[in-house]
């Protein structure tokens, strides 16, 4: 893997509540517009979720995907990583994402089936017993729907892990 994917990387979040809102920036956020939204990923991203065929059983046709959020960021210890995929109907997408960590390597690998404009949890709390505090991941994600072999909607956006029951303060709770 090459430094493409390093450069898409960021040391910046956008901080959402245990119920998906939006609750501010951290860290050094000069431009949020690729985090969480519709962005053309390149060939390295792009392989990185090269993890199998959408699954079948999603809906079939075209659905205008406005954003996803991931929740909450910064995730705390014990604590699951929700997704939602907000949308102008209700569908059943196959979302295909992978986390890496500031060295590239693929940590996780998910391939599921979720109802647009609903929050499922992605990733279990227990799966972050190897995650290190105070650590930025990156989470890269393609949408498909049945029949649709090119994603409907693709990104990628930081999470922030922070090693503690509860995230109170970013700067003390997650260094």
């Amino acid at each position: 893997m090459d430094d493409e994917v390093a450069a898409s990387s960021s040391n910046c979040i956008l901080m959402m509540d245990d119920n998906g809102n939006p609750v501010g920036t951290y860290g050094d956020c000069d431009d949020l517009s690729e985090q969480w939204g519709n962005s053309v990923l390149n060939d390295e991203e792009c392989s990185l979720l090269d993890i199998g065929n959408p699954l079948p059983g999603a809906d079939t046709g075209t659905v205008n995907i406005e954003k996803i959020r991931v929740f909450p960021n910064p995730i705390s210890a014990n604590t699951p990583l929700y997704m939602n995929v907000i949308a102008d109907e209700d569908l059943i997408v196959t979302i295909k994402l992978v986390i890496i960590d500031k060295a590239k390597n693929v940590l996780s690998e998910i391939r599921y089936l979720t109802p647009t404009n609903y929050s499922e949890e992605i990733i279990p709390s227990e799966f972050f017993d190897f995650y290190k505090g105070g650590e930025y991941y990156e989470i890269y994600y393609k949408i498909f729907t049945e029949g649709n072999g090119t994603a409907v909607f693709s990104g990628h956006g930081t999470i922030l892990y922070c090693d503690v029951p509860n995230v109170a303060n970013v700067e003390t709770d997650c260094f």
